[in-house]
């Protein structure tokens, strides 16, 4: 039973830290529209989601690098 509850909490932590990712860059990637839009018109859409898919690789991989440990399990 503790051996669960211990699973559930790693798990419950690796969720939460993909959720602040998964936010933070919805919430870059859409300040990047709304600054882009005037200038690149339809095409805005696709440098803001360009941009997000990075910013969101980039962000998995650091976090899955810090001592603490893996964000994902491989």
């Amino acid at each position: 039973m503790v051996e669960i509850q211990l699973r559930f909490k790693v798990w419950f932590v690796r969720y939460v830290k993909f959720n602040m990712i998964g936010t933070s860059v919805f919430l870059v990637a859409t300040i990047v529209y709304w600054t882009t839009f005037p200038e690149f018109q339809i095409w805005a859409w696709l440098v803001a989601n360009s941009f997000g898919g990075v910013l969101q690789f980039s962000l998995t991989q650091y976090f899955n690098k810090k001592k603490r440990g893996l964000m994902f399990e491989q």
